[in-house]
């Protein structure tokens, strides 16, 4: 089990696109924020993210 300074972080997966903004609760604590951050689509999406970040780097210095 997680420390109790664990269960207090929260996050609001509404804001990121994640899921709907109708849904209902929307909000991810504890348990279940780290079963989503523990998941091996954070991960690719993590390193999709670095790509993504070094392919507009090189874009830029190409224009330039």
């Amino acid at each position: 089990m997680g420390s109790p300074a664990n269960s207090s972080v929260c996050v609001d997966m509404r804001q990121y696109g994640i899921i709907p903004w109708n849904s209902a609760p929307g909000v991810a604590c504890g348990e279940k924020l780290l079963n989503v951050c523990n998941s091996n689509e954070f991960y690719l999406s993590y390193h999709l993210y670095i790509v993504a970040c070094a392919g507009a780097g090189a874009t830029v210095i190409a224009m330039m």
